[in-house]
């Protein structure tokens, strides 16, 4: 099992920009969408966490990094692109895809996508909320929502505190948050315009 201290956290201000770059070039951002819109497609990615968990789904991220071993080597990968690209995306839909990490780190790519979008700076860790031992998945995705919904406070806020909240989650479930957002980044390279989605 994954356990949050495997991954170092990255530096979230340059990952939002390569977020947000893979979006443009996925034609996410080809009209000029409201932080309403934004924020609404990350509590969707929440809702989708929620019915991961209630389904059990869970990533078997051993079997994924095994089954993958053999193109840690960028050479490897470079030498082969077309043979990766298909290891990758198979064996992520396989291991990984429609997970409950694979949910949480979708909404942390949505609220760094906003970041980068709008050039708001990352410092996380001003979320007030504290989760109790008797909180149920339900009941902190619903912490997480109507800190995003919150409209008293200001969008830097709600997307830092968002971030800060979905990591102290992903502790709680000993989700390796920042391997998931990298790994589900890989998987998004490749995919088609809009992900083959209206929005």
């Amino acid at each position: 099992m994954a356990t949050p201290s495997e991954t170092k956290r990255p530096d979230l201000n340059l990952l939002a920009m390569e977020v947000h770059a893979n979006a443009e070039r996925h034609g996410f951002w080809h009209v000029n969408t409201s932080c309403q819109h934004c924020l609404c497609l990350v509590i969707c990615e929440l809702a989708e966490a929620v019915d991961a968990d209630r389904k059990g789904n869970t990533a078997d991220v051993e079997c994924y990094k095994i089954v993958m071993q053999e193109w840690e080597d960028a050479a490897e990968r470079e030498a082969d692109p077309k043979q990766y690209q298909y290891e990758l995306e198979s064996n992520f839909k396989l291991y990984i895809k429609d997970t409950v990490g694979d949910e949480l780190a979708d909404a942390t790519i949505r609220l760094l996508d906003i970041a980068g979008a709008k050039q708001l700076p990352i410092t996380t860790g001003t979320a007030v909320d504290e989760y109790g031992k008797q909180d149920t998945f339900t009941e902190r995705i619903y912490d997480i929502m109507h800190e995003l919904t919150d409209c008293q406070l200001a969008l830097v806020a709600r997307v830092n505190n968002g971030i800060s909240l979905l990591e102290k989650l992903a502790d709680t479930y000993d989700i390796d948050l920042w391997w998931q957002v990298q790994e589900k980044m890989r998987y998004n390279h490749s995919r088609p315009y809009k992900h083959g989605k209206k929005y």
